[in-house]
């Protein structure tokens, strides 16, 4: 059971829950439970579970347990107790919240992420140095816009002109417009106190008739997502 319990988990960290190592694995998880009655009154029965000298392996299960189903904290106690950390890199969730706030808040365009990948350059005949964009707004089969979701501190008020923005970022921007013809990219971070409204940059690139290519760099605000995807979808739209 327990060898069970943590193959699933470190599948899981590769696989979603709708891959077929992960269903099998939750199907032979429900054959193991299956004669298992249901609690009743959880509380109760938290209270009177105990774990012998023969069943130690469950010590950091149980912690858990307590952690998820009765909403014990993660703050630190006195006396004997044992406190659990739990980590999320910040820069991929807050990518994927972004994404998702797209799906939801806006239908002009469909979402890519992670893609589509292209090859920045070859060698011989193999390709190399592929760009995948973290987000991509396609309509009609084609990249309109590149965004870029960071998870960083930026100062909108600061009288420096790159506003605590790195020049990488920049950098990879500006090689993702080029490569699928964008007029516009963007660059989005936390609304913070210091970050309220946006910035807009012009790169000095425009040689003959090129189109002019312009970079964003959008406060997203994580309680009103809505509100915040309308006024992107607002200024990249408009011309």
């Amino acid at each position: 059971m327990i060898q069970v319990l943590f193959h699933a988990h470190f599948v899981g960290q590769q696989w979603p829950i709708t891959h077929p190592g992960n269903q099998q694995l939750l199907h032979q998880l429900r054959i193991c439970f299956s004669e298992v009655p249901r609690s009743e009154r959880p509380e109760v029965d938290w209270e009177r579970h105990r774990i012998d000298r023969s069943m130690r392996h469950y010590d950091a299960v149980m912690a858990w347990v307590g952690l998820f189903l009765f909403n014990h904290g993660l703050a630190t106690f006195s006396g004997k107790h044992v406190n659990q950390a739990l980590l999320f890199p910040m820069e991929e969730v807050f990518e994927d919240y972004v994404a998702d706030g797209f799906r939801r808040h806006q239908r002009d365009y469909h979402v890519r992420t992670q893609g589509p990948q292209k090859a920045f350059a070859r060698i011989g005949k193999a390709d190399a140095f592929h760009m995948k964009p973290d987000i991509a707004l396609v309509r009609s089969g084609k990249v309109r816009f590149v965004l870029d979701a960071k998870w960083k501190r930026i100062n909108g008020d600061s009288t420096d002109p790159k506003h605590g923005i790195s020049q990488s970022d920049v950098y990879q921007l500006y090689s993702y417009g080029r490569k699928f013809g964008c007029a516009k990219v963007a660059l989005l971070y936390p609304r913070t106190p210091e970050f309220k409204s946006p910035l807009r940059y012009e790169f000095n690139d425009k040689v003959g008739d090129q189109q002019g290519l312009e970079l964003f760099c959008f406060p997203f605000d994580v309680v009103r997502p809505d509100e915040s995807i309308r006024e992107i979808m607002r200024r990249l739209a408009s011309r």
